[in-house]
């Protein structure tokens, strides 16, 4: 680095240091990038010659840099609230950018750190670093790029957002730039459908769990397993359309491998006299009741959540393991108080994906996929015998047309695909640590895993037997359930817990007063900007009260996430728009109305629950002192 150079790279390293000191340090052990080459352009200005083994790009403009960034900039989604913006290149186009946008947000994704160092040592950034407009991530791996970018740009979901490419950028780092551009629209995607699941059962999961509460916490966790079976091979079994080119192969493999089975895939292995050594379900609703109707599974333990449809603990003939999902707060807030932790398992969109989780929390390895399609292959729903099997037409319909495991295409869904996404995030995550095989033999490819047929995977890997039953009845025998020094605790602790609630009560009155007077107004037109201000500044101070209380932290925000996101949304958008004065104050107070008044109901239902909870522990106080047992208080509360 020339002196020049050394200058001009100090001053913009030291105003770096201010404002983002980990970047400085990870800067300042960088080197300048081997074959990037800085020129002056016919104007004056330097520009970049990029040199790759097939060509030579320029990262901007040879002749005139700066006009040409206007030009670009120009060219940019003028609607658009939050830019993000690959290429940090030399900064012309994010000064244009701030000349033609002052107010926009820019979030600026650089591959790589030796790019920074090169443009920090050639041109003054001062201005750009300054400005408080512009957030740089340098980020080399898409997949990190795009879980820093999804988790911003979700926190950021009221504003418009447009993912842009400088130009030269978009050609050296085509694809680096098309995957972190799919997976952030796929983490968001995954986000809303996350969102709308919690949308249709929130009501249903509040319900389900006061109604399995007594059964749940009587039951030993799933975390007696983790562990338990390290480095011995694990079959998921789900119920994809492919499961009938292997399903004849599992009665063989039962004391050679460990067998997960989803619940949707009960009737099919059941139809072909199989009984996995685990069943796993934790859906809410009364059509996953349907699975287990005259099911006979007396000697097959189920792993369930607490939010799981009654009915199916309730009848369900054999052991019980319980354990916590990682969305569900309030049930960690339980098993906290009691003093008996059951396990966390990682939630997604399908129970097939959570029995991946389990499968590495018990330790196993090679974890193995089989039925989990995720795609209509023969365009066929689910395998033959499975409760919900039937045959599509992919000319017909809204379907997402994926890669098959063949290299071919195949018709999925939303639904199936947020799956798909799901095992792809979470498989990078484990980053090798376990080697995940896709027996499944058609469906869609589920990257980070190796494709291999059943009976190769058994010749390989499935040689020695273990009996898992026997390793799962030895691990959860002996469990004593919570006594009466624990419920008296849990009781005491949903006692204190009447006091946030009724802070929150308070809230939520208090805010609706003031929300149906500013209404009022507004209706009236007789309302002056101090009316607004004054209640604009109350929601506010509200809000505040409102997240850090505890009640409304572990019972409300979860399930009401979409709710409040929606309403967000439309405070960001649209009152930034509205210039009428009683217009604005109509749509701030209607807003807040609905959400106070929405979210006081959620409570109000949520506290008659935990109410009849504490009746019951009162209730039961008595026979725990008298030495009752885990297996007959157990019994008596299924």
């Amino acid at each position: 680095m020339n002196p020049t150079a050394s200058l001009i790279y100090r001053k913009n390293a030291r105003l770096l240091q201010r404002y983002s000191p980990e970047l400085f340090r990870d800067l300042e052990k960088a080197s300048l990038p081997d074959k990037w080459q800085v020129i002056l352009s016919r104007s004056g200005e330097p520009t970049v010659i990029v040199i790759t083994p097939d060509q030579e790009f320029a990262l901007h403009s040879r002749y005139d840099p700066k006009r040409e960034a206007e030009t670009w900039a120009g060219s940019i989604n003028a609607d658009a609230e939050m830019l993000v913006i690959l290429g940090l290149g030399l900064g012309y186009h994010l000064e244009a950018l701030r000349r033609l946008h002052p107010r926009k947000t820019i979030l600026v994704l650089e591959p790589q750190l030796e790019a920074v160092k090169l443009a920090f040592a050639t041109r003054d950034m001062s201005s750009l670093l300054k400005s408080g407009q512009f957030y740089l991530l340098v980020v080399p791996d898409p997949g990190d790029a795009a879980a820093q970018l999804a988790a911003i740009l979700a926190e950021n979901a009221g504003k418009k957002i447009s993912l842009e490419a400088l130009p030269a950028y978009q050609r050296i780092y085509k694809e680096y730039w098309h995957r972190v551009c799919q997976e952030v629209t796929d983490r968001l995607r995954q986000r809303r459908v996350n969102w709308a699941t919690t949308e249709n059962f929130m009501y249903q999961w509040l319900y389900n769990y006061r109604h399995n509460f007594f059964s749940y916490i009587n039951a030993p966790g799933v975390n007696r397993l983790f562990d338990s079976f390290a480095g011995r091979p694990a079959i998921i079994v789900a119920a994809g359309p492919s499961l009938e080119k292997n399903i004849h192969l599992l009665p063989s493999l039962k004391e050679k491998a460990l067998i997960l089975a989803a619940g949707s895939a009960i009737r099919v292995l059941e139809k072909n006299g199989i009984k996995p050594h685990l069943l796993v379900s934790f859906d809410p609703g009364e059509a996953n009741y349907q699975h287990f109707a005259g099911f006979d599974g007396s000697d097959i333990p189920l792993v369930y959540a607490p939010v799981i449809y009654p009915r199916i603990i309730q009848e369900y003939p054999g052991p019980l393991l319980s354990c916590e999902l990682n969305v569900s707060p309030f049930i960690e807030w339980f098993d906290e108080k009691i003093g008996d932790r059951k396990g966390i398992l990682i939630s997604g969109p399908s129970v097939a994906n959570v029995c991946l989780d389990l499968a590495v929390k018990l330790g196993a390895n090679p974890i193995i996929l089989v039925g989990q399609d995720l795609a209509f292959t023969n365009n066929k729903t689910h395998a033959d015998g499975a409760r919900h099997q039937k045959s599509i037409d992919p000319e017909k319909g809204k379907y997402i047309w994926v890669e098959d495991i063949y290299g071919g295409k195949v018709p999925t869904t939303t639904a199936f695909y947020s799956m798909l996404v799901w095992f792809e995030q979470y498989l990078r995550a484990l980053e090798g640590k376990r080697l995940v095989i896709d027996a499944t033999e058609g469906g869609a490819r589920i990257r980070g895993t190796e494709v291999m047929p059943l009976q190769e995977v058994a010749g390989r890997y499935l040689q020695q037997e273990f009996a898992p039953a026997k390793i799962i009845a030895e691990r959860i025998a002996g469990y004593s359930p919570p006594g009466p020094d624990q419920m008296r605790r849990l009781r005491e602790a949903l006692d204190e817990l009447g006091t946030s609630r009724k802070d929150l009560r308070s809230c939520f009155e208090e805010g609706i007063k003031v929300a149906q007077s500013l209404l009022e107004k507004c209706q009236k037109r007789t309302v002056k900007p101090a009316n607004y201000e004054r209640a604009r500044r109350k929601f506010a101070s509200l809000d505040r009260r409102i997240t850090q209380n505890t009640f409304y932290r572990l019972f409300i925000i979860q399930g009401l996430a979409a709710r409040i996101d929606a309403i967000n949304r439309v405070l960001s958008e649209r009152l930034n728009e509205e210039k009428d004065l009683p217009a604005k104050g109509g749509k701030l107070a209607s807003l807040y109305l609905t959400f106070f008044t929405e979210v006081e109901r959620y409570a109000g239902y949520t506290e008659a629950l935990l109410k009849e909870i504490a009746a019951g522990l009162e209730e039961r106080e008595p026979r725990l002192s008298e030495g009752e047992t885990g297996d007959r208080v157990n019994q008596n509360q299924r």
